[in-house]
């Protein structure tokens, strides 16, 4: 849905960051080069890369654990990670297996007190998912946050002093020719989760990572009791369908994390793409938005041209309108563009 202002995150909130998305897919050399085509990200660096003295799940894999492909690229002030799970046991490859792929985890990068940042949301019932050595010079914590925060969030130990990482990249890829609209001033804004209850993660934000204030949001586009059906479509769209009518009601939940909205959205009805995420998924990321664009109607049609349906459209904001585009298999996971509203006085 459209970034709306939140208020000032509290001092706590201050002090994390989201540093990088990370995006299971199935073919991370194949993706990257739909974000290069698209949106011109770039250039990407590509590793293959198994985890040292792992674990997952408080199971010991040592050496044996999984190997991946990551494909990583720096967007404005953010990392894309793209992880393509090639074989062995892992918690990407149980996530791709089981949902095909999508937003697995936002990392915070590298934090001073990981130690006690990682022991309090243990003592708080959020567990390791997965933890090992990458390049002798850097320890990930993967924390299966989804039942409490909507999401896995990964912690790095900063290097100690001196060490030197193996791990060495053996592909580079810069994007061939110019996206296909202008990136000047855009920026992913906001992380939107689809959860079963947003006030009471909300509530746990502020309890765990110091993320808020919150405020709520109730949006309704239910027919009024009484009021005359709709006798053709309306402006709604569901899946490149029109729809009849529009019941959207949804509960959202909004904060600030550094310069990141986080959006939980409670859906309370269907159909729509929250439902339907959230019957067949659960909690978890559901999009990533670029906020308000100017050239809103050349983004979505240059994506349509590209055979991208619209997920779901609706009216946004006053004069606004969202549109969810349906860039999983592209791009791994839904994107999101609003649509400004024309001035007051356009057309006099």
């Amino acid at each position: 849905m459209e970034e709306q202002t939140a208020g000032p995150s509290s001092a706590a909130a201050k002090k994390l960051k989201i540093a990088q998305i990370g995006i299971v897919v199935e073919d991370a050399s194949r993706t990257a080069r739909h974000y290069a085509e698209i949106f011109g990200m770039g250039p990407w660096l590509f590793r293959d890369l198994t985890p040292t003295d792992g674990s997952l799940r408080g199971e010991v894999l040592g050496n044996a654990g999984g190997c991946f492909r990551e494909a990583v690229t720096a967007f404005n002030d953010i990392e894309i990670k793209l992880i393509e799970p090639l074989y062995g046991p892992g918690a990407y490859m149980e996530f791709l297996r089981k949902h095909g792929g999508g937003i697995h985890h936002l990392s915070l990068g590298a934090i001073d007190d990981n130690d006690t940042l990682i022991s309090g949301l243990q003592k708080a019932g959020i567990g390791i998912e997965m933890r090992g050595h990458l390049g002798g010079a850097h320890v990930f914590t993967c924390l299966d946050a989804v039942r409490e925060l909507g999401t896995r969030f990964e912690v790095m130990q900063p290097a100690l002093p001196g060490a030197t990482t193996e791990i060495e990249p053996w592909g580079f890829y810069e994007p061939p020719a110019p996206p296909l609209w202008n990136m000047e001033k855009k920026r992913i804004n906001q992380i939107g989760f689809v959860v079963d209850d947003a006030e009471a993660m909300a509530k746990r934000y502020e309890e765990l990572l110091g993320i808020g204030p919150w405020r709520i949001v109730l949006t309704n586009t239910r027919r009024p009791a009484g009021a005359p059906k709709r006798k053709g479509p309306s402006k709604a769209i569901l899946h490149g369908i029109p729809m009849i009518e529009m019941d959207l009601r949804l509960k959202i939940a909004l904060a600030d994390c550094d310069d990141m909205q986080f959006e939980l959205i409670e859906p309370l009805a269907g159909p729509g793409t929250h439902w339907e995420f959230l019957k067949k998924q659960g909690n978890g990321v559901h999009h990533l938005s670029f906020g308000r664009v100017n050239d809103h109607d050349h983004c979505i049609g240059v994506l349509q041209q590209r055979g991208i349906d619209i997920e779901m459209s609706g009216p946004g904001g006053p004069g606004s309108r969202f549109f969810y585009m349906s860039t999983q298999k592209e791009l791994g996971t839904v994107f999101e563009f609003v649509s400004v509203p024309p001035p007051a006085d356009a057309g006099t």
